[in-house]
């Protein structure tokens, strides 16, 4: 019977979630053989994404909504019973012959991060999906505990399939412009985020203490989702979005790349900052060292001294840097797409 898979992603800003999504669809295309898949979307018009360069699993679009309304409606209506995949957290909510990917915990473990319709939504359809999937995966050890814990399932309906960076082998090479004074002077990169989880503040609050070194913020938030505990200050850098090429550039310029948050699920930025060749300096949280192991600096999330000392000790120790980033390619390629395609195939047990 064929399996389909829910592509309600396409139709999302492209994030680590969007990303995972996207790559392992693409790590599925190329080891279910002649097993029959097909991703299912919502119209083209509503995607904000490219297409992805399927081979095998076939394409269809269904319906006329987007959304909750398109997944629980339409999705939820013509999938029948045939074999359902999620990969972005959410699935419908009448459906068992399903599984789904629950990236985190955290709007159970920092519910302050989300608003307040978002983080009861998203409670809701995780104890529900939690009640009728055969089994969940999530993307790190960390976050099978934490679903664990809030959810009271079983170990043996939680699986984990991580994370890769391996995607960023393509984003080199590319000759892209970036402001020509980041040249000639030493920065650090981070994400300007002001959800309390990305702790953002502890940036801030290091701005007045980093020359000589520069500080560059590239990324944008949703204001209808996440609460905002800082915001970006404007005596920095801010290019905001930037495309992948753009990013690899700046990796590859970087002193540091720096991420102290305080809760993720498993930290996908600054495994693809090592992939790049880029250092990375990181909050000291369980999913973190998980992710970036012996490869990374790490700094308490409460202390913006810590992060502060770091940077300061990166600049002034070329040989530390570089030892880092030969530490970070090694931790990067422990993760691949393929790899993580072939746990879930092996688990959903359908070939």
């Amino acid at each position: 019977m064929t399996l389909l898979i829910n592509g309600r992603f396409l139709t999302q800003p492209l994030t680590g979630v969007q990303r995972f999504a996207r790559h392992l669809v693409l790590a599925l295309d190329d080891i279910l053989g002649d097993y029959p898949a097909t991703l299912v979307t919502p119209r083209r018009t509503h995607w904000r994404q490219a297409e992805l360069p399927l081979r095998h699993i076939q394409l269809e679009e269904w319906g006329t909504r987007s959304g909750h309304l398109w997944e629980q409606m339409e999705l939820g209506w013509q999938v029948g019973d045939r074999p359902l995949l999620n990969l972005g957290n959410t699935a419908p909510l009448y459906h068992r012959r399903q599984w789904v990917v629950i990236h985190d915990a955290m709007v159970f473990a920092m519910p302050q991060t989300h608003r307040w319709y978002f983080q009861a939504t998203y409670r809701r359809i995780y104890r529900r999906l939690g009640q009728i999937c055969p089994h969940i995966f999530t993307v790190s050890e960390f976050s099978r505990r934490e679903l664990q814990r809030y959810l009271a399932l079983p170990q043996e309906r939680l699986a984990v399939i991580p994370n890769a960076a391996n995607h960023c082998q393509h984003w080199a090479g590319a000759q892209v412009p970036i402001p020509r004074f980041l040249d000639h002077q030493p920065f650090v990169l981070a994400i300007a985020h002001p959800a309390p989880h990305k702790n953002f503040g502890a940036i801030a609050q290091s701005l007045a203490l980093l020359p000589p070194v520069h500080l560059v913020t590239i990324g944008t938030w949703d204001a209808k989702l996440y609460q905002s505990s800082a915001a970006p200050t404007p005596t920095h850098l801010s290019l905001g979005s930037v495309d992948d090429a753009t990013l690899a550039a700046l990796f590859a310029r970087a002193l540091a790349f720096v991420y102290p948050s305080r809760y993720e699920g498993f930290g996908l930025p600054p495994l693809e900052a090592m992939a790049c060749g880029c250092p990375v300096i990181v909050g000291d949280i369980p999913a973190l060292r998980e992710t970036c192991g012996t490869a990374a600096l790490y700094v308490s999330p409460d202390r913006p001294d810590e992060l502060v000392a770091a940077i300061h000790h990166l600049h002034q120790n070329p040989a530390l840097r570089q030892s880092l980033i030969a530490a970070g390619q090694a931790q990067a390629a422990r993760f691949s797409w393929q790899r993580s395609a072939e746990v879930l195939w092996q688990t959903l047990a359908l070939g």
